[in-house]
């Protein structure tokens, strides 16, 4: 896997779709380890990060089984 595979689709074309997910899942996280350098981090934060994460893979899985296709979030 190469990182070009998080934001284009196989034909090499950019999903912006994939790139704008991977784009809010890197800023998360950022805030996320910042807030514990910082000492400022409560547990709800950190269950409102996994959630949104976990969440939007499980939409993600679905999707996909409902439509039996390859969907690129």
């Amino acid at each position: 896997m190469s990182l070009k595979d998080f934001y284009c689709y196989p034909n090499g074309r950019l999903a912006m779709s994939k790139f704008w997910a991977n784009v809010a899942y890197a800023t998360g996280t950022w805030i996320v380890v910042k807030m514990t350098i910082d000492s400022k981090m409560t547990y709800e934060i950190l269950l409102v990060y996994l959630a949104a994460v976990g969440g939007a893979e499980v939409a993600k899985k679905l999707i996909e089984t409902k439509y039996k296709e390859k969907v690129d979030v």
